[in-house]
């Protein structure tokens, strides 16, 4: 396992400094260099060094694998969870405030310099609920879902053309508890809204449940399902959804048990039917597990998912189309705490937020195989723990 150190000066090569222009970010994007099309532009979120209100960017260099720091770009308390407004130069972030369920977390929003990575304010509003941690945008409603863990509910907000966001116009309240000390109460961890915008599911640490909302995309509210949510093994901790490629099949990762659950989704009814639960890292390796992030690969065929304790690695599942149901290709140890992850746009690299390294590494993607392997590359974040691409 590679040390802080390394990674430390792994992120700390020399690198280029990149010139400021003059011009607006929405107005200037289309006429971006053409040399900037071959980077991308990539952030951030962190639980930061004190006082926690770090979120740093990068460029990313498709062709070689390299990270080019841009360093602090903005200040927000908790910057936990990062989003971006696909096809726009938009940023979205949370405020992680209010875990105790006593005060609301916060939603900003932030214009993009394509040119410089810089970012401007747009706008932040109240999440209308606490400890707000994670975020999912619908492009067909413009609407922007919060999971406000600390109040066990999901909120939406509508964005307007220019990326400003509008007070939350609808809330669900989750409901439930669990076995374990972390379950006394409904802790919302994900929001994913489901093909076709009709339905956004909230799995639920603290009450062991996937919920179910239906949404209304003209009034931009929210309101409970029939069946109101599916019901996972006790103790297990839902942390986020994420769906394949077709839209049939679902995918919940657990915290407290790192596993990873199958789910067939009827998108008439709204309803999730268990099919399948596999262990992220195998039974042999010892010690806590804590499920951390899961993502689908663009062309449908991988599934990635991290464990952040015990062996403190990444599995990786190919897909079969046809049932939906996963087979390991291959598990690997990944620094320290590997919190959440991003696959690159054209999917040949995966970055990873090693929260306990305070480092983000480098990991080549086979795109035949979906297999990792290490670069040995990476770059100095303090305590990262979400990866956004501009898109």
């Amino acid at each position: 396992m590679k040390t802080a150190l390394n990674h430390l000066i792994a992120g700390l090569l020399p690198l280029a400094v990149l010139a400021a222009m003059p011009l607006p970010a929405l107005a200037r994007d289309a006429a971006a260099p053409a040399a900037a099309k071959t980077r991308q532009l990539v952030y951030f979120g962190t639980h930061g060094s004190e006082p926690g209100k770090e979120l740093f960017g990068a460029w990313f260099d498709p062709r070689s694998g390299m990270l080019t720091p841009l360093g602090e770009v903005a200040q927000v308390y908790l910057p936990t969870w990062l989003t971006v407004m696909p096809g726009k130069p938009v940023l979205f972030s949370v405020s992680e405030a209010g875990n105790d369920g006593k005060s609301e977390g916060r939603l900003f929003s932030f214009s993009v310099d394509r040119a410089t990575g810089k970012l401007t304010p747009i706008n932040d509003v109240s999440a209308g609920g606490g400890g707000t941690t994670h975020l999912d945008y619908d492009p067909l409603s413009h609407s922007l879902f919060a999971a406000n863990f600390g109040s066990g509910s999901v909120t939406v907000a509508p964005v307007s053309a220019d990326g400003r966001l509008g007070e939350v116009t609808g809330r669900g309240q989750n409901e439930g508890t669990g076995p374990q000390p972390r379950q006394k109460g409904p802790h919302a961890h994900g929001a994913t809204v489901a093909p076709g915008g009709q339905y956004v599911l909230v799995p639920d640490l603290g009450a062991d449940r996937t919920f179910v909302w239906r949404f209304d995309p003209k009034a931009r509210t929210i309101s409970a399902n029939e069946p109101p949510f599916a019901q996972s093994a006790p103790g297990t901790g839902p942390r986020h959804v994420v769906f394949g490629r077709s839209g049939r099949f679902a995918y919940l990762n657990t915290e407290l048990t790192a596993q990873v659950v199958t789910y067939d989704w009827d998108a008439k009814r709204g309803t999730l039917t268990p099919i399948q639960t596999v262990d992220v890292m195998p039974a042999s390796i010892e010690g806590r597990r804590s499920g951390g992030e899961i993502a689908v690969s663009d062309d449908g065929r991988f599934l990635y998912v991290s464990d952040r304790e015990g062996e403190s690695g990444v599995g990786v599942f190919a897909i079969d189309q046809a049932s939906g149901k996963l087979t390991e290709v291959q598990h690997l140890q990944v620094g320290e705490r590997p919190w959440s992850f991003a696959l690159a746009p054209g999917g040949r690299w995966l970055l990873i937020a090693e929260e306990g390294a305070s480092n983000i590494s480098i990991w080549a993607r086979d795109s035949a195989t979906g297999k990792l392997s290490a670069t040995g590359r990476g770059l100095a974040i303090p305590k990262p723990v979400s990866v956004a691409f501009m898109r």
